[in-house]
């Protein structure tokens, strides 16, 4: 049998009561969910089944990569369950795994709150509808930031429609189907805040370089402050490369949207284009 130190012991267990709490379902401990993977909990609550791993220092299981993609692959839900104490960057380089593959990530932190960093594919919100005639606008911005669905909210609310990549239904890697959904949409929108993601690096690059003109590009004014030197690059790049705003917080962004975007539309489609 496997000996934990204090702290992983009580994390184990604080672990187990909010599972318990949140799902109220009979938790598996160390199943066998197929061949070769037994995840530490698993948990079954109507149609939908979940799979958690804890992870102290927080960094993504490589070994069960496979393993993971399989149980995706049945519909299971994959989390980590992190604890939170002097590993911030690990922390970073774990987010950035789990965006790739879909894996959602609950942080313990040091007083043994819970927090859902982000949700697993599988508990991804609903696909939106997409309205035809309506302007498509991409939104580039870190997963689950609440400026970026501030932005999707007022797109729907001016009759234009916002194109969220997990709120779409596709299949393949999710790099490759976001290049695809900006060539598709009309206008993009990027949204750079100091939680710096390698993917809306890549997107926004990509749709400067494609379709220059037909961007709003949106700079949080913390990241201009920022020690990350990749998102100093990229900061650098978008000053030089393309048109920027600066924006304070969710409501600023939301208030200049519908001006910018709509001069946007102005400029590219007058009042006879079909």
């Amino acid at each position: 049998m496997m000996a934990y130190p204090k702290e992983d012991i009580k994390f184990r267990k604080k672990s187990y009561d909010f599972l318990k709490t949140k799902y109220g379902s009979t938790i598996k401990k160390n199943t066998f969910i197929f061949q070769n993977f037994a995840p530490d909990y698993y948990i079954k609550n109507g149609k939908k089944e979940r799979i958690f791993i804890l992870r102290n220092p927080p960094q993504f299981p490589l070994f069960w990569v496979e393993e993971i993609k399989i149980a995706q692959q049945r519909g299971i839900g994959i989390y980590l369950i992190i604890y939170d104490h002097e590993y911030d960057p690990l922390i970073e380089k774990l987010l950035e795994k789990c965006d790739q593959l879909g894996v959602g990530v609950i942080q313990c932190k040091r007083t043994y709150k819970f927090e859902c960093l982000q949700p697993a594919i599988t508990d991804y919100p609903k696909t939106d509808k997409i309205i035809e005639g309506r302007m498509k606008f991409f939104i580039s911005s870190k997963l689950w930031l609440p400026e970026r669905e501030g932005a999707r909210k007022i797109l729907i609310k001016f009759k234009h429609q916002p194109i969220c990549v997990e709120r779409l239904s596709n299949q393949g890697q999710i790099e490759e189907v976001c290049i695809e959904l900006i060539d598709k949409s009309e206008f993009f929108i990027g949204v750079i805040t100091p939680e710096y993601r390698s993917i809306v690096d890549k997107e926004i690059r990509y749709a400067i370089k494609k379709k220059n003109k037909k961007c709003l590009v949106y700079i949080r004014t913390d990241a201009f402050s920022t020690n990350k030197n990749k998102l100093k690059q990229l900061i650098s790049h978008v000053k030089q490369k393309a048109t920027y705003h600066k924006f304070s917080n969710e409501n600023d962004l939301k208030r200049m949207i519908p001006t910018h975007s709509a001069d946007l539309i102005g400029k590219h489609y007058s009042a006879t284009d079909s």
